[in-house]
């Protein structure tokens, strides 16, 4: 039983990351991350009554100078290897402390906003008393984001920057675990059903329209299979619809 739990977990928690043609090879003007812990770097280090932190040894210990920055890691997490493989020496900085500084969201080379925070899932409960932020709360915290890149370059030029951006994002693993946690009654199945349906609505934009214009362009180039000019390129695409099937096997077994 534990196994198939471990692998479920994994499944969840592996990145999806949506690319508009033509990025594999090119420069890519900004990254947005959104997830939990395995791609939070430093966001919950602005939550002052969070109960999970990793703003403190040994997290960090193999960063650059072996200081702790808010990663749930000995040093980069997916999310700095994500940057990377697009061309950044990291990933970009979390919301929270963009917002504290001046023209942080308007900076003339701006590269991306990081949301992921450690303990969310895409359930709002999840987490919920360990005062971390959902994905639904991420989703509009890009909402504040591309209004201060409206402001700043126009309706226009932002629908082309964000059209051109990556957006990857990596949760599930807290819901899940949060459900075997408390010995929930709800069938698996079920519970699966509602993550899955939860995830759809939230990036499709059924209840968040502000996401809807973006996701549409990202949808209409998801049948790329990858750019042979590019070894970096990811190979294939896989939907949120797809992993979910696959856990719905394994929890089945």
């Amino acid at each position: 039983m534990a196994y198939r739990h471990v692998a479920s977990l994994l499944f969840l928690s592996s990145v999806l990351a949506m690319l508009a043609p033509g990025l594999c090879g090119a420069a890519v003007p900004a990254l947005f991350i959104l997830g939990d812990s395995t791609a939070d770097v430093g966001t919950n280090s602005f939550l002052t009554n969070s109960k999970v932190r990793a703003d403190f040894l040994a997290n960090g210990i193999d960063f650059p100078n072996s200081r702790p920055t808010g990663r749930f890691s000995n040093g980069f997490n997916s999310a700095d290897q994500i940057a990377k493989l697009m061309g950044f020496r990291r990933s970009p900085q979390p919301f929270l402390y963009l917002v504290t500084i001046k023209a942080g969201l308007r900076r003339p080379k701006f590269r991306g906003v990081n949301f992921a925070s450690g303990g969310a899932g895409i359930l709002d409960i999840t987490g919920k008393e360990l005062v971390v932020v959902p994905l639904s709360e991420q989703i509009n915290q890009f909402a504040t984001v591309r209004s201060n890149l409206t402001a700043a370059m126009g309706a226009t030029k932002t629908a082309i920057f964000l059209s051109k951006s990556v957006f990857s994002i990596s949760i599930g693993s807290n819901d899940i675990f949060g459900y075997f946690a408390t010995n929930s009654t709800v069938p698996k199945e079920q519970f699966i059903s509602i993550l899955m349906t939860n995830y759809e609505t939230y990036i499709k934009g059924a209840r968040n329209s502000k996401l809807e214009r973006i996701w549409s362009k990202l949808e209409e180039n998801s049948q790329l299979l990858g750019y042979p000019h590019s070894e970096y390129c990811l190979g294939h695409i896989l939907s949120f619809r797809s992993r979910i099937w696959a856990i719905q096997q394994l929890t089945r077994r």
